[in-house]
């Protein structure tokens, strides 16, 4: 959607030197163009372009192409002093302290650039209705306009079809594949980036970084939002090599949808592509200059072409990081869509307090060996499991579980109508409530799509379910009528269909093309996709049913009673209940 570019900084050099990816590259008919942004010279400053939408007749199928956007790099110093230094040029030979990993290590790389398996930046085959881009070969895509991509896509499909690119392009140099933490759409993207280089490195044979520090977060943190490479802080005592070189390196991505995309900009498309239109680093001139692959040397400890960096070997470097998008506060610079930033240093000393390390990451599942999300090249990944979860109350008061934040509700606000649902956000930012007349209550980054709160309705709203990326949700009719607004895409309705009991809570499939609706003795109807992993239709209840809610892989899902009693089906897991509470209210809703 958005042409690629790059960015590699020398310090005392120059600045930041940007370039253009190619421009874009030709659609099937219909064509779609979308936003295309690209950034100038070293202020870092100009908005140059933007690209033109042709129509495109609703409900028609599209395949949209075009890479999304490119890497920056790291910034060569030699040390005049522990803490800073000046640029240098030139290569140097191969380090002595080369970790004896697997794959391909520094100062050796990928002979070109790897073609993403699945097509991260290809969108693939989607329906394009109203603007909207839905149903989507690729995950990512989904909820896209016309004119732009979704800033920043969280949701277990798009990671998913992403991993499954990495793993590939890990397999054809001998890597296994990547094992995420089962709570990482959870994770902030600080900590996601944080993560992903971590498992580049040790499912390559080399010790992880160990953590993220508060004062290097900070300085990656102002980069993203600049559009640049990070430095190291003031005050920041580095340490340096025997040869007098400072050990830290940092890198820049801008544009991608996801953290995963930008790992694999840095990691596998950061070399020569056949062509200076190919190449989405600016660096790479031609196949044997000695700027390619300074992203992937730079993740991996050791750019010996430019700046040594923190040495492959290191066991005791740390990192901070950095994302900002144009949605963010501060935004990105210029409005952009989205910016990645990595900063790994070696401490002159003691290694400085962390907020999120390795070691939670490896609690969570993450690594080789780990019981996390992984998948093998062309396989399906595992779950990607839920760790909370908010339950909901008739006057709209919020019960948090596990991991699930408070973000208001409306326990204090009087009320036309009874809360009936919630629905959460795909980064569990926000949530929506919805009352019996189908209004809509959006808390923290929840948006309003609209509502059936004016609408003479047959029988009363009593659920709702969010898209999954977040830009709509479907409303649910006590006779299983459905209510579509955003993104949401009919399925199939109960409607027309005698039912021994009312309908009483839906729930979406991760990817949006199917939905479960549960009725208040826990039978399951599924459309679309949705999958059938049992129900409490033959159970003796203390109390009814009230709604259902899936887990993040569709492979289960939680029935939730009046007393707060839950049910669990598939790879559905308990975390507590509120059946043993006394509750003001009966529970009404959940989500995940």
């Amino acid at each position: 959607m958005e042409p690629t570019f790059a960015s590699r900084s020398f310090w005392g050099r120059g600045g930041h030197v940007t370039g253009i990816r190619g421009g874009w590259q030709k659609l099937a008919v219909p064509r779609l163009l979308a936003m295309a942004v690209c950034i100038a010279c070293a202020s870092v400053s100009g908005l140059l372009g933007l690209g033109n939408a042709l129509p495109t007749p609703a409900g028609a199928s599209v395949g949209v192409t075009g890479p999304v956007a490119a890497v920056g790099a790291p910034a060569p110093a030699r040390a005049s002093s522990g803490t800073g230094g000046i640029g240098i040029t030139g290569t140097r030979s191969a380090r002595s302290d080369i970790w004896p990993g697997v794959g391909i290590l520094p100062p050796g790389n990928p002979p070109g650039n790897i073609a993403p398996n699945p097509d991260l930046f290809s969108s693939g085959t989607c329906n394009l209705v109203n603007g909207i881009l839905s149903g989507c070969q690729n995950a990512c895509f989904d909820g896209a306009t016309a004119t732009l991509l979704p800033i920043l896509v969280q949701t277990l499909g798009c990671i998913t079809y992403i991993l499954q690119s990495v793993d590939n392009a890990a397999t054809q140099e001998g890597v296994g594949a990547m094992v995420l933490p089962s709570n990482f759409p959870n994770l902030t993207v600080p900590e996601q980036l944080f993560v992903v280089a971590d498992l580049e490195r040790v499912d390559r044979g080399l010790p992880p970084y160990l953590g993220l520090v508060p004062a290097l977060n900070g300085a990656a943190q102002q980069a993203a939002v600049a559009l640049s490479d990070p430095s190291v802080p003031s005050g920041f005592a580095v340490a340096t090599d025997s040869g007098g070189y400072v050990m830290m390196g940092g890198a820049w991505a801008g544009g991608f949808q996801s953290v995963l995309a930008a790992d694999y900009g840095w990691m596998y498309d950061d070399g020569w592509g056949g062509s200076a239109g190919a190449t989405s680093n600016v660096a790479c001139t031609s196949a044997t200059a000695p700027g390619c692959w300074g992203h992937r040397d730079e993740l991996l400890g050791s750019d010996p072409g430019f700046n040594p960096g923190v040495g492959l070997a290191c066991t005791n470097c740390v990192m901070g990081t950095g994302y900002a998008s144009s949605q963010t506060s501060p935004p990105a610079a210029n409005g952009y869509s989205s910016s990645y930033t990595d900063l790994v240093v070696k401490p002159a000393g003691a290694v400085p307090a962390m907020t999120y390390t390795w070691a939670d990451a490896q609690a969570a599942g993450a690594g080789p060996g780990g019981t996390g999300s992984g998948t093998a090249a062309g396989s399906t990944s595992a779950a990607l499991s839920g760790n909370g979860y908010w339950q909901v109350a008739s006057d709209g008061g919020i019960f948090s579980f596990g991991h699930a934040g408070f973000h208001g509700s409306t326990g204090g606000f009087p009320l036309n109508r009874p809360i009936v649902g919630m629905a959460a956000t795909p980064d569990g930012g926000g949530y929506w409530l919805v009352a019996s007349d189908g209004g809509i209550f959006a808390f923290g980054n929840a948006a309003f799509y609209g509502s059936t709160g004016a609408f003479p309705l047959n029988r009363p709203i009593v659920g709702m379910a969010a898209t999954p990326d977040g830009r709509g949700y479907w409303l649910v009719a006590s006779d299983g009528g459905i209510f579509s607004f955003g993104d949401a895409g009919y399925h199939g309705s109960t409607g027309a269909f005698p039912l021994n009991r009312p309908i009483v809570g839906m729930a979406a499939t991760p990817d949006g093309r199917g939905y479960w609706l549960v009725a208040s003795d826990g039978g399951i109807f599924s459309f679309g996709d949705a999958g059938y992993h049992g129900s409490a239709g033959g159970l003796p209840l203390n109390r009814p049913i009230v709604l259902i809610e899936a887990t993040p892989d569709g492979g289960g899902y939680w029935l939730v009673a009046s007393d707060g009693g839950i049910f669990s089906f598939g790879d559905a897991g308990f975390f507590g209940s509120a059946g043993g509470l006394p509750l003001n209210r009966p529970i009404v809703g959940m989500a995940v």
